[in-house]
């Protein structure tokens, strides 16, 4: 994991890894690393909630590219002025499964350690 947190000794969790990507955690900082494909973001809890809300949310307005899903034609604007990404339908399939898969885990982490999501930061 390669972000600013100043936290150069910090151990890396792996919360989920397949060939299409991975998602990890800094034990310093609580910052999460999402890699998919060729892009990789680093995020706060609730900035990666936001995310996998927006992923479903694409998928389910997306249902009718289900017959083309080689094509790459489903287009999600991020924050950053003229850059925005592009799937298939299968690709956006895949970051949601390992998007909701990560957000199981980790409210599964935080109820077992009786930590509050909103505190997820502070989740070591």
């Amino acid at each position: 994991m390669n972000h600013s947190s100043g936290h150069e000794s910090d151990m890396i969790n792996v919360i989920i890894h397949d060939e299409f990507g991975y998602i990890v955690r800094c034990s310093g900082c609580g910052v999460l690393q999402i890699a998919f494909g060729n892009f990789c973001v680093d995020q706060s809890f609730p900035e990666f909630q936001r995310l996998a809300e927006t992923i479903a949310l694409t998928l389910k307005k997306s249902q009718s590219n289900k017959e083309s899903s080689l094509l790459k034609s489903i287009y999600l604007p991020t924050p950053y002025a003229g850059f925005n990404l592009l799937f298939t339908f299968h690709e956006l399939k895949k970051l949601n499964d390992m998007l909701q898969t990560a957000l199981l885990i980790i409210q599964a982490e935080l109820l077992a350690s009786d930590h509050k999501t909103d505190n997820y930061n502070d989740f070591n």
